[in-house]
């Protein structure tokens, strides 16, 4: 293998992701070029705007991360039952406790992360479609959405008439009315 195709198998995010995936499995690197196929075709569907496996991803780890909590959180409140663990090591117990709130805190970050996937902010949604709308005029005709004309100025209402000058101090609290008259 020459130096520039190992270049860019290092440099593939998919490819090194598929090395990672099979050195993790304990899969043999015939099922690489597979995984990085699937992992590329993937991408593509996230570049296309469809997130369901950004979201199936972000459930299933909510999901973990829930039930690492409960095991975490039912671990250290039966290490307070016992007396003996407690009495014995406390930062057990402390540690328990900690891990299973540090948890629970990346549950509501990726809870959080998918809320605003499924329902992103206004501002966010508008540039997301200005952004669409724009690569689409690119590239069916070159300009962009911003550069479809220049401004110009227009001549309207050459008359301008001024209009009757009030006294607001001799109707103080509008209990009268006064006409406006154009001259």
């Amino acid at each position: 293998m020459d130096a520039k195709t190992k270049a860019q198998i290092i440099c593939n995010p998919s490819l090194t992701t598929a090395q990672n995936i099979c050195a993790i499995a304990h899969l043999d690197n015939s099922n690489m070029n597979a995984i990085a196929e699937e992992l590329q075709r993937q991408a593509e569907q996230i570049k296309d705007g469809d997130l369901s496996q950004v979201e199936l991803s972000l459930w299933s780890s909510v999901i973990e991360l829930d039930i690492l909590h409960s095991h975490l959180q039912k671990k250290a409140l039966g290490s307070l039952q016992n007396n003996g663990l407690l009495n014995l090591k406390p930062e057990i117990v402390e540690f328990l406790f900690n891990a299973a709130l540090k948890i629970q805190i990346e549950k509501r970050k990726t809870l959080t992360a998918l809320a605003q996937i499924k329902n992103p902010k206004r501002a966010t949604f508008i540039k997301q479609q200005l952004n669409q709308l724009n690569q689409l005029i690119q590239q069916n005709n070159d300009t962009a959405l911003d550069r479809i004309g220049e401004a110009t100025t227009a001549r309207i209402n050459q008359n301008p008439q001024t209009l009757e000058a009030l006294d607001r101090g001799a109707n103080f609290g509008g209990k009268e009315k006064i006409g406006i008259e154009c001259h």
